[in-house]
């Protein structure tokens, strides 16, 4: 489902609009208040004015984010100086209503990734049968003496494979941080200070010589068109 969060209707028709010519068979709704935002099932995608009355729409999409890191937020607003608040709230994208084709760009673009992350890799678990696995339930994966730890939906599983192998095949979608480790990008929360802190809280160490290769390929990731 695709909520448009926006006080006034001629926009969030618009953008209604707009995300239907992008996601044809996706349930796409307006709301005027956040507070129906909650009652929304499986939200995956907001677009949050920043301009919703008395309210800020910064806070509101700040507290969302909290209780729902992984629904995608993009931003919109008819003054172009408050776009890069969206920061704050780790947003996708920041539109100007000026030219809302950036809003269908965004959201093809949204696309491209989440066919990415859609399809399945088969991973080889020792002592149970191989099993296909969303690539998008992994966090991240790291070697494991001879084997591979991978770690995805709040399970840790131990399988056969080679560290360098897995990161060829998933190469559009993950980061390699160090030489035993790579990580998924779409579940990259924030880098900072060599850091890595994850969706599901965890948090990773880079080496040195790593991190401005890891930070520019995951800003390109996050931010490509």
């Amino acid at each position: 489902m695709i909520a448009i969060l926006d006080d006034e209707e001629i926009w969030g028709e618009k953008e209604r609009a707009i995300a239907r010519q992008v996601y044809e068979n996706e349930d796409i709704v307006w709301v005027r208040d956040e507070k129906e935002l909650y009652n929304l099932p499986d939200l995956k995608i907001l677009i949050l004015d920043l301009e919703l009355g008395e309210k800020n729409g910064i806070e509101v999409g700040r507290d969302f984010h909290d209780k729902w890191p992984d629904t995608t937020i993009i931003i919109t607003t008819n003054y172009d100086e408050y776009l890069r608040q969206g920061y704050e709230i780790d947003a996708y994208r920041y539109v100007s209503k000026n030219n809302l084709n950036e809003l269908k760009n965004a959201l093809y673009s949204l696309k491209e990734k989440e066919n990415l992350i859609d399809k399945k890799v088969l991973i080889h678990i020792i002592g149970q049968a191989d099993v296909y696995i969303k690539v998008n339930d992994i966090f991240y994966i790291e070697t494991y003496g001879r084997n591979l730890k991978v770690h995805w939906k709040g399970e840790e599983v131990i399988c056969k494979g080679n560290i360098n192998e897995y990161q060829e095949m998933l190469n559009d979608i993950f980061v390699m941080i160090h030489r035993s480790i790579i990580v998924n990008m779409q579940k990259i929360q924030i880098i900072k200070k060599g850091r890595l802190l994850l969706k599901n809280g965890s948090t990773l160490e880079m080496p040195i010589n790593r991190r401005k290769s890891v930070i520019d390929k995951w800003l390109d990731y996050k931010y490509s068109e």
